[in-house]
C-alpha cells in the first residue's frame, strides 16, 4: 500500500470504470460516463500515490471525487470518505485567534486615556469626567 487510502481509492477506480463503462453503452450515458472514467483512472493513479503526494494534491482527489458524485450517484459519495480524510481531518484548520498581549492592550488603554485627554484639553468633557471615564479603562481589564 503507497497511502491509508489506498484500498479505497482502488475500489473507487475499479467501480467507476464498471460505471463508466456501462454508461458509454447508451448515447446518452457517454454524458456521464467519460467524466466517470477520466475520474475512475485518476482514482486508480492516487491508490499508487504515496501519501505526502496525496496530500500535496488534496484538491485534485477531492474535485475528482466531486465529479464521481455528480456522475454517478450515490456511489460517487463514497469517493469523498478518503478524499476528505486525507490528512485525517474533514476540513482545514480552522482560525484560532491569538491572545493579545500585554502590551496590545496597554497600547489600547493609552490610546483610549489620549482621546479623553484630547476632549478634556478642548473643553468638551470636565476634569471629573475625564477621572471617571479613565478609571473605568483601568478597571476594565
Amino acid at each position: 500500500m503507497s497511502n491509508k487510502n489506498s484500498s479505497w481509492f482502488e475500489i473507487i477506480g475499479i467501480f467507476g470504470l464498471i460505471f463508466g463503462i456501462l454508461s458509454c453503452l447508451s448515447i446518452i450515458g457517454i454524458v456521464v460516463g467519460i467524466p466517470t472514467i477520466i475520474a475512475s483512472n485518476k482514482f486508480i493513479k492516487m491508490s499508487n500515490m504515496p501519501e505526502s503526494e496525496i496530500m500535496n494534491n488534496k484538491s485534485s482527489v477531492i474535485t475528482w471525487s466531486v465529479v464521481l458524485c455528480i456522475c454517478c450517484c450515490p456511489f460517487g459519495f463514497l469517493a469523498l470518505i478518503p478524499a476528505l480524510s486525507i490528512d485525517g481531518k474533514w476540513h482545514d484548520t480552522p482560525y484560532v485567534p491569538q491572545a493579545r498581549t500585554f502590551e496590545e492592550i496597554e497600547n489600547e488603554k493609552l490610546d483610549k486615556i489620549n482621546k479623553l485627554k484630547d476632549l478634556k484639553d478642548n473643553g468638551l468633557i470636565s476634569e471629573e469626567e475625564f477621572t471617571k471615564a479613565k478609571s473605568k479603562i483601568f478597571d476594565k481589564n
